[in-house]
């Protein structure tokens, strides 16, 4: 019932633009073939399809590993298997595929709507920016599975949490747990294991909850040969990608290049630490939960920032990804409204360029009468992700330095 409590007009006019948004998508599918968005595939929800085409793939006695003829496209399969069981269990097969990509969409919105904040129409406006840039016109067009990362982290982090102290040792179990099997779908949710360290519970809770976590993770990791083809399968993009490698990769071609790229996002990682110990206090000052009303928002911004910046760190992602970038933003809105920090707005904006920036470049690539100016720009989108991993490292570096005077996940009663 919270949810149907916090329901304005702000968020009903968010959620009719969308929906009318969505409409015109779809038609446009349906009467043309094509997209409003220059980069779909059609048919969409090409990511289900993945998954649905190699249950049909399984099913007539085949390894979606290895064999590509159940794809539109030629791609093989490259999620973790147990993708396959979960829709072999539910026959899901590629029949199934539209109904699917429509209930991830519409969850995705729903799932939104009521974890966000809308109470004027200037943050009603940034919400509608953010949700309808590019890379989250890709994450649904291609009905890709981080919606349903995006759906498990909401929930673990901010559905099942509460600002009370009642029961805060089993919430924490059972967030942990939603956690751990979302890293079992896609793997790279297990650095969120990392926010453990900002808990608020006895030590012993911690040591039990990420040693179970962990060991479980490696266990299903290295129990079959499938990591090989998921790391393989993968396709890249340098514009439509992040990372610490992607210049590495696509300018340089060089070998090695996750080595090299680790060592350098670890470097910066150093220099946020320096940077922090002089400027310590000016941080905290930004960025604090003194006057926080709803600390969940807290939670969805340190698990936003560590997922990005971690995911930055291991290699190249799709764009699609940035959806963790929008669970940080209640928090710096809600910074904003308290302290009217430039700083935080810089930041802010800062976002926005990073998530349109993807179509800029792809735009000055057919329109740039020299590659070299194409080069430039996607260059200048990829250093802004550089920029974003340094101010995020900074931010997770002075939290975590002052977790003993402050209680990060649940108030004191």
């Amino acid at each position: 019932m919270e949810m149907y409590k916090n329901l304005n007009k702000y968020k009903i006019i968010f959620l009719l633009v969308i929906f009318v948004f969505l409409l015109i998508w779809l038609l446009c599918y349906i009467l043309y073939g094509k997209s409003i968005t220059p980069w779909a595939l059609y048919p969409p929800f090409a990511d289900v399809i993945t998954i649905t085409g190699s249950v049909d793939c399984m099913s007539h006695g085949f390894d979606p590993y290895t064999v590509t003829v159940f794809d539109p496209w030629g791609r093989t399969f490259c999620y973790p298997p147990i993708w396959i069981n979960i829709f072999s269990f539910f026959c899901l097969d590629k029949s199934a595929t539209n109904y699917i990509g429509i209930i991830y969409i519409i969850l995705f919105y729903i799932f939104t709507l009521f974890s966000l904040k809308i109470e004027d129409i200037k943050n009603m406006l940034i919400y509608l920016f953010l949700f309808l840039s590019p890379p989250i016109l890709l994450l649904i067009e291609r009905g890709n599975s981080d919606i349903i990362l995006y759906f498990i982290v909401i929930i673990s982090l901010f559905y099942l949490r509460s600002n009370s102290e009642s029961d805060k040792n089993f919430k924490v179990y059972i967030s942990y747990g939603l956690i751990l099997f979302a890293s079992l779908l896609k793997l790279y949710p297990i650095i969120l294991i990392s926010l453990i360290i900002y808990e608020k519970i006895a030590i012993k809770h911690k040591i039990i909850i990420s040693s179970t976590v962990i060991i479980t993770f490696l266990l299903y990791v290295f129990s079959s040969d499938f990591i090989v083809h998921v790391l393989t399968n993968v396709a890249k993009s340098s514009f439509s990608s992040y990372g610490s490698n992607i210049i590495l990769i696509f300018f340089f071609n060089l070998k090695n290049s996750f080595i090299i790229s680790f060592v350098l996002s670890i470097i910066v990682f150093f220099i946020a630490i320096i940077i922090n110990l002089k400027f310590k206090e000016k941080i905290f000052n930004i960025i604090n939960v003194d006057g926080l009303k709803d600390r969940r928002y807290y939670n969805l911004f340190l698990a936003g920032m560590i997922i990005f910046c971690g995911t930055f760190v291991i290699g190249s992602n799709w764009n699609y990804r940035f959806v963790f970038l929008l669970i940080t933003i209640p928090y710096f809105l809600e910074m904003i409204k308290q302290k009217n920090d430039n700083n935080l707005k810089y930041l802010i904006v800062l976002i926005f360029c990073i998530l349109y920036g993807t179509l800029c470049v792809s735009v000055i690539r057919h329109i740039a009468p020299y590659k070299e100016i194409f080069y430039a720009a996607l260059v200048f989108q990829h250093l802004l992700t550089w920029i974003l991993y340094f101010i995020f490292s900074m931010i997770l570096i002075n939290q975590l330095s002052i977790i003993r005077n402050v209680n990060l996940f649940f108030d004191r009663n």
